[in-house]
Parts: C-alpha cells; sequence; structure tokens
C-alpha cells in the first residue's frame, strides 16, 4: 500500500513521540522530576493530597532525592499529619545539610515531638554556620529546656534577645522557662515585654494569660483572653482557652459561643459535644455524636464517646452496645476494651471489668488511662496491693498525675501509712492546687496524723469555697470525731448525707457515732434502712454486718456477708470479714476456707496470705504459719504483719537471727506506732545478746502501750542482761502488777534471783 505524503508525514511524527515517552519511561532521572513537576503544580493550586502522591512516586524512584522529601513533608504539615511530616522532615533536612530552612524546621518538629537530643543537634547545626540566627537560638533554648538545662536554655534565650531586642515571642520563649523555675515574676515581666513589642501577637496574650490564671488573679486572665481573641475572634487556641477559662470558673453557660467557634474551625470535631458532655447535656451530646459517626474520619472517636454519653445518661445497654459494636471490628482495640472495662466495673462487675481493663493494659502498656482504671476496679475489688501497683505505673509514665497521687495516698491511709499518706496529698496539691480531691486526701491523712489545727487551716477555706461539698462536711465530720465532739461530727456527717443521700462514708459515719454511743438498736435502725432503699450494695451490706455484729448478733452479720459475697464475688472486704467473723467465733477452719478462696482472687494475695499464717499460728501449726508468712514476703517484702511475725518465730527459735533482724526493721518501717512492731525488734535484739538495743525499743513500746504486762517483763529480760539489776527489778515488779500474763511465773523466779536494791550497791 502506497501512503500520501501527509499521511507519511503523521506516522513520522506519531513514532518521534513514542520514542520520546520511551526515553522518559525508560529514563529514573526524567520519570522522578516529571513526579515532582506535577507535585508542585498540585501543591501551588493548594492540592496537598494529590501533591503528596506525586511526591512519593518521585521519592521511590530516587530515595535521596531531598527537594521532593521536603516537598513531601510540607504536604504532610498542611494536611496535619505531624508525625509522617516530621520523619519527612528529618529526611530531608540529612539529604540537604546546606538548607538552613529545613534543618530549622526539622528541629521544630523534633521539639514538638520531645526528640530534644535531636533537636538540639539541628539548631547547633544551624549556629555552626550562623551564629548569630536568633531562630536557631530560640531553638537551641528551648530543646535544652527539655533536656532540664534550664540555665542554659535561659542563656540561649538571652543570647536571642540580645540579637533581636524587638522580637516579642523570644520574651515569651523566655517567660516559659522562668515559669519553669517557679520565677513567676521575671516570667510576667518577660510576658508583658513580649506583648508591649507585639501588641497584634495572640499568643503572647495567651501566654500572659496563662500565667495570671496559674497565680490566681482571675480578672487580669480574663482581659489577657479577651485581648487575644479581640485581634483573633476566630482563632482556636484563643477560644479554646477562654472556654476552659469560663467552664473552670463554674461559668459554662458563657462558655459556649467560644466552644462553637472552636468547632466550626474543624480542628476540634468533638469540642461541642464534649462540652455539652461535661455540662450534663448529654440529649445535645448523643445527637452530634451520631451526626458524626455517619463520618468515616470521625466514626470510631464518635462511637467511644457515644457510648460514654449513655453511660452517662444511665442508658448502659445502649453503651454496651456501641462499645460491642467496635470490638466486633477490632477484638484488641484498646480504647473500646478500656471502655468496656469501665462500663463493666459500674455495673458492679469487677471481676469482668478487670479482664477487659488487663487485655487493654496488654494491647497499650504505655496508657495512663488504662492504668488508673485498672487502679480503680482492683480498689474496688479489695485488692489494694494490686490498685497500689497499677497507680504507681500511672505516675512512671506520668509524674504529674494528681488523681492517682491522691489514690495512692487513700491507700496508704487505709493501710494505716498516715505519713506516707499525707506525703503523697501534698505532692498532689502541689501539682494541682485548685483540685478538691486533691486538699480532701491531705485533710484526711492530717486528721489521721493527729495533726487537727493543719488540717482545720485547709479545711475552713475549703468549705468557704465549696459549702456544699459533701466530702468536705465529712472530712469536718472526722475532725470533730477525731477532737472527742461527737455531736458536732453527727451534724456534719448530716449534712454530708443531705447533699448526698448515698453516699457511703457519711452513713457509715452515723452508723459509727450511734455504736460509739451504745445506740446500737439506732445504729442497726439506719443502716438497715439504706440497705433497704439499696440492697445489693455491697458496702452498704458490710456496714450492716458490722453493726449486726457490734450488737452480738452473728448470725445476722453471717448473712449479711453471705449476700455480700452473692452479689460480687468478687468484693474481697466482704471475704476478710467473714473471716475475721469465724475467728471470733473460733470457727478457725471456717475462716481458713474463706481466706484460701480470698487468695486466688487477689494479684498479690498479701492479706489473705496474713490471716491464713495468723490463723495458723492461733492453730499452733507454726510450720504452716511460717510458710504462709515466709509467701507474704515474696510478694512484699515491707509487709509489716508477716514481716514482724516471721521476725518474732525465728527470734523465739534462736534461728536466722540477721534475717529476723531485718524483717523486724522492716515492719517497724511503715507501723512506727504498733508496740509490738518495737518489741518483736527488742525481742530480735535481746535474743542477738545486744541488750544496749533491745532496752529503747521495749521502752518504745512501753510508751506506746504502757498497760501491757509482757513489755515490761521483756524490758526487766533485757536489763538482766545488760547487768542493769535494779532498773531490771522494777521491771519485772511493774509487770506483775499490770496483772496475769502467760510468763508470769517465769518472771517471779527471774524477781527471787535479782539482788534487792541494797545488795546490788553493796
Amino acid at each position: 500500500m502506497e501512503f500520501t505524503l501527509p499521511r507519511r508525514r503523521a506516522l513520522l511524527a506519531l513514532g518521534i513521540v513514542l520514542v520520546c515517552l520511551s526515553a522518559c519511561t525508560g529514563n529514573p532521572e526524567a520519570r522522578k522530576q516529571r513526579f515532582a513537576l506535577s507535585g508542585d503544580r498540585y501543591f501551588a493550586e493548594g492540592k496537598y493530597l494529590e501533591a503528596s502522591l506525586e511526591y512519593q512516586n518521585a521519592v521511590q524512584i530516587d530515595a535521596r532525592f531531598g527537594p521532593a522529601r521536603k516537598r513531601l513533608a510540607d504536604c504532610y504539615a498542611r494536611l496535619n499529619q505531624p508525625t509522617r511530616a516530621l520523619a519527612e522532615y528529618v529526611r530531608a533536612a540529612d539529604l540537604l545539610p546546606d538548607d538552613e530552612a529545613v534543618q530549622m524546621t526539622a528541629g521544630r518538629y523534633l521539639l514538638a515531638a520531645r526528640h530534644f537530643d535531636d533537636a538540639k543537634a539541628r539548631a547547633e547545626t544551624v549556629l555552626a554556620r550562623r551564629p548569630s540566627d536568633v531562630q536557631a537560638h530560640v531553638l537551641l533554648g528551648n530543646a535544652l529546656a527539655g533536656l532540664r538545662e534550664i540555665d542554659e536554655a535561659i542563656s540561649e534565650i538571652e543570647e536571642a534577645i540580645q540579637l533581636d531586642p524587638a522580637r516579642g515571642a523570644t520574651y515569651a520563649d523566655l517567660g516559659i522557662l522562668e515559669m519553669s523555675r517557679g520565677r513567676t515574676e521575671p516570667a510576667e515581666a518577660a510576658f508583658r515585654r513580649s506583648v508591649e513589642l507585639d501588641a497584634k501577637w495572640v499568643p503572647g496574650h495567651l501566654a500572659l494569660a496563662n500565667l495570671y490564671w496559674a497565680r490566681g488573679r482571675l480578672p487580669e486572665s480574663e482581659r489577657s483572653l479577651r485581648a487575644a481573641l479581640a485581634l483573633e475572634p476566630s482563632n482556636p487556641i484563643a477560644n479554646r482557652a477562654m472556654a476552659l477559662f469560663l467552664m473552670a470558673g463554674k461559668r459554662g453557660a458563657e462558655a459556649e459561643p467560644f466552644v462553637k467557634v472552636l468547632a466550626a474551625s474543624g480542628s476540634a470535631p468533638f469540642a461541642l459535644t464534649d462540652y455539652y458532655l461535661l455540662e450534663n447535656r448529654t440529649a445535645e451530646a448523643i445527637r452530634q455524636l451520631e451526626q458524626l459517626r455517619t463520618q468515616s474520619t470521625t466514626a470510631d472517636a464518635a462511637a467511644r464517646r457515644l457510648a460514654r454519653a449513655y453511660a452517662q445518661r444511665g442508658n448502659l445497654a445502649d453503651a454496651h452496645r456501641v462499645v460491642d459494636e467496635l470490638l466486633e471490628r477490632d477484638q484488641k482495640a484498646a480504647a473500646p476494651l478500656l471502655l468496656k472495662g469501665r462500663l463493666l466495673a459500674a455495673e458492679g462487675k469487677r471481676d469482668q471489668a478487670i479482664a477487659k481493663l488487663q487485655a487493654a493494659a496488654q494491647v497499650d502498656p504505655n496508657s495512663a488511662a488504662i492504668q488508673f482504671s485498672l487502679g480503680r476496679a482492683y480498689a474496688a475489688r479489695g485488692d489494694f496491693d494490686a490498685a497500689r501497683e497499677a497507680y504507681t505505673e500511672v505516675l512512671k509514665l506520668n509524674p504529674r498525675a494528681a488523681s492517682a497521687q491522691v489514690q495512692l495516698a487513700t491507700l496508704d491511709l487505709v493501710g494505716g501509712r498516715a505519713k506516707s499518706s499525707v506525703q503523697l496529698a501534698r505532692e498532689a496539691v502541689r501539682t494541682e492546687p485548685e483540685s478538691t480531691e486533691a486538699q480532701i486526701a491531705l485533710i484526711r491523712g492530717l486528721i489521721a496524723e493527729g495533726d487537727l489545727a493543719g488540717a482545720e487551716k485547709l479545711l475552713a477555706p475549703l468549705l468557704a469555697a465549696h459549702p456544699d461539698l459533701p466530702a468536705a462536711h465529712v472530712q469536718r465530720a472526722l475532725a470533730s470525731g477525731a477532737a472527742k465532739d461527737p455531736a458536732s461530727a453527727r451534724r456534719s456527717f448530716e449534712r454530708a448525707l443531705s447533699l448526698s443521700p448515698d453516699l457511703t462514708e457519711a452513713v457509715e459515719g452515723l452508723v459509727a457515732l450511734d455504736l460509739s454511743a451504745g445506740n446500737v438498736g439506732a445504729a442497726r435502725a439506719r443502716i438497715d434502712a439504706h440497705v433497704k432503699q439499696q440492697p445489693r450494695s455491697p458496702a452498704l451490706r458490710l456496714i450492716a454486718a458490722r453493726a449486726a455484729a457490734a450488737a452480738k448478733d452473728l448470725a445476722a452479720a453471717e448473712s449479711h456477708l453471705r449476700q455480700v459475697l452473692e452479689i460480687d464475688p468478687g468484693f474481697q472486704p466482704g471475704y476478710v470479714m467473714l473471716g475475721q467473723l469465724y475467728i471470733a467465733q473460733g470457727k478457725l477452719d471456717a475462716a481458713k476456707r474463706e481466706f484460701e478462696a480470698l487468695a486466688p482472687r487477689q494479684v498479690k494475695p498479701v492479706a489473705a496470705l496474713t490471716m491464713l499464717g495468723m490463723i495458723s499460728q492461733i492453730q499452733r501449726d507454726q510450720l504452716r504459719a511460717e510458710q504462709y508468712f515466709e509467701q507474704v514476703i515474696d510478694l512484699d517484702p515491707r509487709a509489716p504483719i508477716a514481716a514482724n511475725n516471721l521476725a518474732w518465730m525465728y527470734a523465739e527459735r534462736g534461728e536466722h537471727l540477721d534475717r529476723a533482724l531485718q524483717l523486724a526493721l522492716a515492719g517497724l518501717e511503715t507501723e512506727k506506732r504498733r508496740p509490738e512492731m518495737h518489741d518483736t525488734l527488742g525481742w530480735v535484739y535481746y535474743k542477738k545478746e545486744i541488750p544496749e538495743r533491745a532496752i529503747p525499743a521495749f521502752r518504745e513500746s512501753i510508751r506506746l502501750a504502757p498497760r501491757n504486762p509482757v513489755y515490761h517483763y521483756h524490758l526487766g529480760l533485757a536489763q538482766i542482761q545488760g547487768g542493769e539489776s535494779k532498773a531490771a527489778r522494777r521491771s519485772l515488779e511493774r509487770a506483775l502488777e499490770l496483772g496475769p500474763f502467760e510468763e508470769a511465773a517465769a518472771a517471779r523466779r527471774l524477781l527471787a534471783e535479782v539482788p534487792p536494791a541494797s545488795a546490788s550497791a553493796k
């Protein structure tokens, strides 16, 4: 076939195009440049997702294509994907060492991600080339601050100020560093200077507002917040800060417009629903969340909040339904497992709750929220050692978690460690001075320590600021009780109960007052009325059991405790009291069965094994008792009762005296106010033939329990060992004066052998 000239030219042109395309397709350099140019076009049009795909194609061809890495990072930054942006900026900075701008950007992202050493290195790279770069000095200062090198950090910021004294933002950085050192006056001066230099710089006004807020200067804080909003009415950070400020001041209704602006900004899609939940406007929150649940970008987060909203409204069935739908999609998702655990805990299903929370912790072991919920669940079950471990883990993950400090303070108080409780509560108050929960914990600890003046100093302003806070009235009642003023204590408990009719602590306090006044009938009538209203409350049933036991109605006490364990098989205080009830009746085998049933339910069965050891001692099964106490020490080397009893057993036999001394000291470390602990320590020293140490220990046990004849007898033995015959005679005579005791015959024999004072003098 013959072609016409035009046809031939067309084919020739097509051939040239195909050859060119083939060359481009086969040339990696040309291909990566083509993808990069395409990415640049999309980027210029604001189509960052499309641009990012093109840049990804470019770096797939050449992983060391620095400019494409930089633009890919820019895309991720604009798409609000900071983690991916950080990774690409760091790669770009490594590939483009002479690009100071990308070094600085990578440094800022590293700083935000708390990679302070790496951020410091980027700043130093820039300063090596440009020693007068103000922003590099600022970056270095902030990185040093993150590394806790505050003095060096301030030096860098001050250097930046000298290089550019008119830059307001640098003064704000200086103010933040001064605040971290607790120097509020220099911090305020720096923040003020930043605003003076740039009156239209919103972060400066916000920093000043934050300082005023922290110092309790609320009118000035509000003025600074409103100044920031006047400059930028739609600024999401300023609106968030204003909303939080108003809500903290119990002005929730005023906060709504600012929350709506924040939500409209797109930076916080759940701001409005979270506000509705805080304001207990659950119906509005649920409507919003149902809408957000239909959007792919917010579906899962909306579902989690929706479950909480249903739970807050008391609709646990719907809350479970929503969480179960999330778990159907991913059975190992930490957030839904956490929610499921919390819902089960709210229903009193503590064992099931703990199982879910433990599963959540396995998925996300670094979640402070999961560990805190585990602590609450363990504590509610009465497994205080496991609760302590969980709260301690919270503080490892977040050392400033005041709520965990408060819970640990409460556990220490329950365990009789008032001094440690006060220390933890003080730290919580320092962390969150406005926390009423922390203040209550500190007041409670001070009352337990006997520092009623210190407690009152905190309690009076707390009640003045929060006159309707039930927990504060409970503390007033406890303080009155400690001051031997039962009438005032009763009034305060009744006030607390009027504010919160279901407050178990107030009910327990009133029942205790009735019992101490000898009015057992009133105590039982009171608690029985509450049990009738809430028959499935384990805590109320436990109080009822105590009241029945006080009335010598042991059958009723046992019945209440059996119902406690039927309602909540994991409620460990029920097992403990039932075991104690059986011990009081001499039903030691029945008591052993209860504690043997309790031990497997505890993560660290210190209490159950200790009780089993004590029962074995009563049954004179010393070998078994020793085995139980050794198990306890393996679990907790500082468990005071087990350590004390085991030390005594070793000393009695004259065996393992060095270990006995370690155990006695360990027991005494947390129980310095218990005379038997000092007596055991003295007995170990006596057996080691160190009377100069045994005598002070016995004297301390006598100071704490002056009418215990055994302690006087032991002191006499140590004094004889130390050659103090005259003092020994007085001690033995005092022991026999105080009444019968097991070693009285031995004391009489010794007294007959000890020479009288006159003979001793000769």
